[in-house]
């Protein structure tokens, strides 16, 4: 998930509206939050988000459930990605996107 999200924000100028986890953690929910507001200012926080992610995923098997991405260029569209491998995105944008969640999953998996 952490590799899709990445993409996205690299490659199509993206912000991450929102992320669920599988747990619920009013305290994480709301340190995420504060995460996602600041990169809408500085992407740099992506890092420190990523970091974050990464570290509840593998020490506190803490999963994501659903992650929502606004993504900036050309048209723009809206795409949610959900844990069971569910996505919702934009129609103006489905056949480039699913491709592109595609090769994403594949280089990962592989």
């Amino acid at each position: 998930m952490i590799s899709l999200i990445e993409n996205f924000l690299l490659k199509h100028n993206a912000f991450v509206m929102g992320i669920e986890f599988l747990a619920e953690d009013i305290t994480l929910n709301q340190e995420i939050k504060v995460l996602l507001d600041k990169m809408k200012n500085n992407g740099a926080y992506w890092e420190i988000l990523k970091e974050k992610l990464s570290f509840l995923s593998r020490y506190d098997s803490i999963d994501i459930k659903k992650v929502d991405i606004a993504c900036k260029d050309g048209k723009g569209f809206l795409l949610s990605l959900q844990v069971n491998g569910i996505f919702i995105v934009s129609e103006n944008a489905y056949d480039s996107v699913s491709t592109e969640i595609r090769k994403i999953v594949r280089r990962v998996i592989a």
